[in-house]
């Protein structure tokens, strides 16, 4: 039984170091729009640019759920 319990609970570290690293990659991805100076040059590019950051945010609100 100990055995039994040692490998579920080697398993479960194992999925959330897999989940942080998938995490992690996720957010190294979306650093560089995040880090851009493009406000956009016009009212097209603006609406461009606010439509991917409510993107993003929904990505982060449903990344929090899963992590948090």
């Amino acid at each position: 039984m100990i055995i039994i319990l040692h490998y579920i609970y080697v398993l479960t570290l194992i999925c959330a170091v897999s989940d942080a690293e998938e995490t992690i990659a996720w957010m190294v991805e979306k650093d560089p729009m995040l880090s851009t100076d493009d406000y956009g040059r016009d009212l097209a590019s603006v609406q461009a640019l606010q439509r991917k950051h409510d993107t993003l945010e929904r990505d982060l609100n449903a990344l929090e759920e899963k992590v948090g």
